[in-house]
């Protein structure tokens, strides 16, 4: 009887070894902490937040005196006053610039029927005049509508591959459809000369700063189609994973580069920026 009792004993410790050693953790796959080994979820799975974002371009060269001047001052005092504004600096003609960045500012400059001067802001697809005051009320006007798309993102880079999980959700009856998904690969902390403007002797005058720091410098994007890919919603969500080759551009370090999220819905003959995550 007491060899009996010890067998069932032992038989109910293992069991329970056994249950407790089921992987736990998220089992839902349309989460991007979703872990294919998971066996009971514990929790953890995270899903996009519904915050409505804001775009702005800025185009620009490291030639361009003005670009390193008013056009530094406008981008980082739009960063500083509107957290949820993200910043993409195109450079042209320069070391900076790249044939997926030319293309995608043509076509920005297409869709507004002109080919403006550098520097020059566009919030979402649409050209703003260059004064800070019309860029700022067309930033903080973006940042007032519905968010359409609940966004949410995590990324790796191996070697010179960039992996980009990118989660969305519909939101406010919006149906998704003709939307794109983009990915936009910026860096941040790039020190190179710049010219700018500085008052010399009561005069502006242009001058190199060799010490210049530059962000949000677009690099690449995601599959070669600047406005991104078809994106398909099942019951209003949508997971998409996509990968990225890093190029070794002028001064590229992979460890300030960041992927940047981007979904634009397209009409028989407009284009319109829905939202972003980073």
């Amino acid at each position: 009887m007491q060899r009996i009792f010890i067998g069932i004993t032992v038989l109910l410790i293992f069991g329970v070894g056994i249950s407790s050693c089921k992987k736990r953790g998220c089992t839902d796959p349309l989460s991007l902490s979703f872990d294919i080994e998971a066996k009971k979820d514990d929790g953890s799975c995270t899903y996009p937040f519904p915050v409505k974002k804001a775009l702005f371009f800025k185009s620009t060269g490291t030639w361009c005196s003005y670009c390193g001047e008013w056009g530094s001052w406008y981008a980082d005092s739009i960063k500083l006053a509107f957290p949820d504004a993200e910043l993409v600096e195109i450079h042209v003609m320069d070391d900076f610039a790249s044939v997926k960045g030319d293309e995608l500012l043509s076509l920005l400059q297409d869709m507004n029927f002109g080919d403006e001067a550098t520097p020059h802001f566009y919030v979402g697809d649409t050209s703003v005049s260059n004064s800070y005051g019309a860029l700022e009320l067309a930033v903080d006007n973006e940042l007032n509508k519905s968010s359409l798309i609940a966004m949410a993102l995590n990324y790796s880079i191996e070697g010179n591959i960039m992996n980009v999980s990118v989660q969305s959700e519909l939101q406010n009856n919006f149906s998704g459809s003709n939307c794109k998904l983009a990915v936009y690969v910026l860096e941040n902390q790039i020190t190179a000369p710049q010219n700018t403007v500085e008052i010399v002797n009561g005069q502006p005058t242009s001058i190199v700063n060799s010490n210049y720091v530059h962000n949000a410098v677009f690099r690449e994007v995601s599959n070669g189609a600047v406005f991104g890919d078809p994106i398909q919603f099942e019951n209003g969500k949508s997971l998409v994973d996509l990968n990225v080759t890093l190029s070794n551009a002028t001064l590229a370090n992979f460890d300030n580069y960041y992927p940047l999220a981007v979904v634009w819905q397209f009409g028989a003959s407009d284009t319109n920026f829905i939202n972003l995550t980073r």
